[in-house]
Parts: structure tokens; C-alpha cells; sequence
């Protein structure tokens, strides 16, 4: 036992006990012990350094907790009302039906993607909606208040081809600071011929 040299590259990646009675080998990546007994040979060991999760990583890609923790470094707190405020703004967004939140699919995902969510009626979807809108209106009107310049609106209209028209309002100015500023607003129809 004692001339035995260890010469095998397997040795690279295993570290063995003190114990030399019952010799074993623990592997450095993942911490799964074998036999290593001399008798036994290598062969186990060169299959686990083949097949272990922990060791057969690119070195390369970064792990998901290194992106986790690079990504999001304060823990995440769920919040009921930013959440709705997002889905109300969500529905307006991508032209969904309030109903939409509602839904068995919906309400599945939000759950798997944060299981404290709490199902939120279309009532409640479509008054946040309404206060968001009301909110951005007030500011705007105060904002072109204030202002010591012109503003210049322009409009776009156009059809998809399958009876969804819109229409599109922007105004652009050029604030105290000498930055140009827009904002818009659209309005989709549908079924209402030109």
C-alpha cells in the first residue's frame, strides 16, 4: 500500500480519507464517496468524473445563481398593488379584454410565477386602468400648463387589413432644458368602417 502511486488523472478531481483500513475517495465537485481500495481500480471513478453535475459545467457559462445573484441583488419583496397597477397597465398595453385576468390560464401562470398572487377581478383591473389614465391626463395637462413653448401635435391613421382601425396623436416640444419631448396616445377600433 505504501508504494502504491496514485498516477491516474482521476486523482485530479477525488481526495482521499485519512482512514486507510477502508479507503475511500470523496469527489471535489460534488462530494459523492467511492471505494479506493487499489484492487478496485479507477474505472468507477473516471464514470462518475464523466457523468457528475458539478464538475462537467462550462466553466465558461456563468451558473443561474451567479446570474441571480448578479441580476438581483436585494432580496424580492411581492407587492399586491404594484402587481395590479402592472396588469391593468399589462391589459391596456397588449389591447386585452379586462376579462383576460380572469381567466383559468392567466391566473395559473401568475400563480407559478409568484405564488403569493391573488386573483384580481376585472372590476378592479379596469378601475386601476381608469385611475392610471386619469393620473397621466392630470400630469400632462399640468405639464403643458407650464410650459413656455409651442407644442406641435401630429396624427396617423391606419387600417391592419382585417377591420382593426387606429388612429395615433403625438405631441412633441422642446423642454426648458432644451430636450425634445413626446408622448402619444392611440386608439384602436374595430369594425368601424372609414
Amino acid at each position: 500500500m505504501k508504494g502504491t502511486k496514485r498516477t491516474s488523472a482521476v486523482w485530479a478531481d477525488f481526495v482521499l480519507n485519512k482512514n486507510k483500513q477502508d479507503l475511500k475517495a470523496k469527489c471535489i465537485h460534488c462530494g459523492h464517496i467511492y471505494s479506493a481500495k487499489t484492487k478496485g481500480g479507477t474505472g468507477h471513478l473516471l464514470r462518475h468524473q464523466e457523468i457528475c453535475p458539478a464538475r462537467n459545467v462550462d466553466e465558461r457559462q456563468p451558473s443561474i445563481s451567479q446570474f441571480i445573484q448578479k441580476s438581483n441583488p436585494l432580496p424580492f419583496t411581492y407587492s399586491y398593488d404594484d402587481d395590479r397597477l402592472s396588469m391593468s397597465r399589462m391589459v391596456v398595453q397588449t389591447e386585452q379584454s379586462f376579462l383576460y385576468v380572469e381567466g383559468r390560464p392567466f391566473n395559473r401562470y401568475k400563480s407559478s410565477v409568484q405564488p403569493e398572487h391573488k386573483i384580481t377581478g376585472r372590476k378592479t383591473v379596469r378601475s386601476d386602468a381608469l385611475k392610471q389614465y386619469i393620473q397621466r391626463k392630470a400630469m400632462l395637462i399640468s405639464e403643458f400648463a407650464s410650459l413656455s413653448c409651442k407644442v406641435n401635435l401630429t396624427s396617423d391613421c391606419w387600417d391592419s387589413g382585417v377591420e382593426y382601425y387606429y388612429i395615433c396623436v403625438t405631441a412633441h416640444w422642446v423642454d426648458d432644458e432644451w430636450n425634445l419631448q413626446k408622448t402619444y396616445y392611440w386608439l384602436s377600433t374595430y369594425g368601424i368602417s372609414s
